[in-house]
């Protein structure tokens, strides 16, 4: 072979090597949009909110409908004699992994079907619920307003107010997922200014810590391992539960943030970030910090298996790895006013658009095509 011709052959191999590397590089890239696949689409006003359970999706607005996973509209999953008590048209105000609670009165267990009445509230508002492995945190609206935070027992149904907290105003509560202990936020206006109050509560309820803030004021209280974050107005703390302070940042708006949990780190995501500072905050178990770069833009933030993810200016959907690496990015071809994924339903992702529209996707193509839209 003549040596010019050797050199066309070689060049040209050597050009088709990397086009198709770029080829392949370009397909399996997380920049590259991948598809979601429609089931179905449900019409609904602007105002409603969705959960979870083990038979589908539940849509309060206010009345409550019952859906299948596909978006299908399913009979309720109560006995009939639960429709003597339950009111007409009722709401679902709040739900956790295996609990629903009910115009503010009742609250079901969603663990098998049908739903199991666990307790109703005769003379005070259930205003908050959280779950715990052998009991409920109910927060009750008592005759003066107050919140109180008390204890139900699951298996006793026994009702009791959770101790150490006189003086003191609830605003919140978190709960360590790998121990089970929890803290709650509280304020205090014995002072000049009102001070942040938090206590320390193991697995059974019983208190064996609390920290005092003098003068400050914060919303969100967030547990990690043996440490809790406090977000205020503008200002992020890290203390131990032994009171130890870790770490403090001064940022403005800081109030104005997401939280999701990815592989057991906590992600703050901040809307508006001071100069200087990047959008999202990660912190680990050891409250080891590290500022991370996200995209501008972000909402709807959930956890999703070990990552995270989000919708990004209303029309794109980007997954994260615990790392906060863009892994993935699906075009579903709507405006995003709102996701949700459930890890109980973990094939679908349910998007509202502008228009009050629910679409009901799957990440993966359905084996059977007319099954898609």
């Amino acid at each position: 072979m003549k040596p010019f011709r050797k050199f066309l052959l070689i060049s040209f191999c050597l050009l088709l090597s990397a086009s198709s590397a770029f080829t392949i590089s370009y397909i399996f890239s997380p920049q590259r949009p991948k598809s979601l696949y429609g089931l179905a689409s449900i019409k609904l006003p602007n105002d409603f909110d969705i959960h979870f359970t083990t038979e589908g999706i539940a849509v309060s607005l206010p009345h409550t409908i019952f859906y299948s996973p596909k978006g299908v509209e399913i009979e309720p999953p109560f006995d009939a004699e639960d429709f003597i008590n339950l009111p007409l048209g009722f709401t679902i105000n709040q739900s956790t992994d295996n609990y629903l609670l009910i115009n503010y009165s009742f609250i079901y267990s969603t663990i098998s079907a049908p739903f199991e009445k666990v307790w109703q509230s005769e003379d005070m508002l259930i205003w908050d619920m959280k779950e715990f492995e052998d009991f409920l945190l109910l927060v009750l609206k008592n005759q003066q307003n107050v919140l109180v935070p008390y204890i139900f027992n699951l298996d006793s149904k026994e009702l009791t107010v959770l101790k150490g907290l006189t003086g003191t105003y609830f605003l919140n509560a978190s709960r360590c997922e790998l121990t089970g202990s929890f803290s709650v936020l509280t304020f205090s206006d014995d002072g000049l200014f009102p001070s942040t109050r938090v206590f320390h509560y193991d697995t059974n309820g019983t208190l064996y810590g609390a920290l005092t803030i003098r003068d400050s004021l914060y919303h969100n209280i967030y547990r990690i391992g043996s440490n809790f974050v406090l977000v205020g107005a503008s200002r992020v703390i890290c203390y131990n539960i032994d009171g130890m302070k870790q770490w403090i940042y001064d940022i403005p708006n800081a109030s104005q943030h997401s939280k999701v949990l990815a592989d057991n780190k906590l992600w703050l995501y901040f809307y508006n970030s001071a100069a200087g500072f990047s959008s999202a905050l990660r912190v680990d178990q050891t409250a080891q910090k590290k500022w991370s770069y996200l995209p501008n833009g972000l909402s709807s933030l959930q956890s999703y298996y070990e990552g995270f993810l989000g919708v990004l200016n209303h029309n794109e959907i980007l997954v994260f790895d615990s790392d906060g690496n863009m892994t993935s990015k699906f075009d579903p071809n709507i405006d995003i006013a709102r996701m949700f994924w459930n890890k109980d339903l973990p094939d679908y992702v349910y998007l509202l658009d502008l228009s009050g529209g629910l679409f009901v996707y799957t990440f993966d193509e359905p084996v059977n095509k007319e099954d898609s839209q």
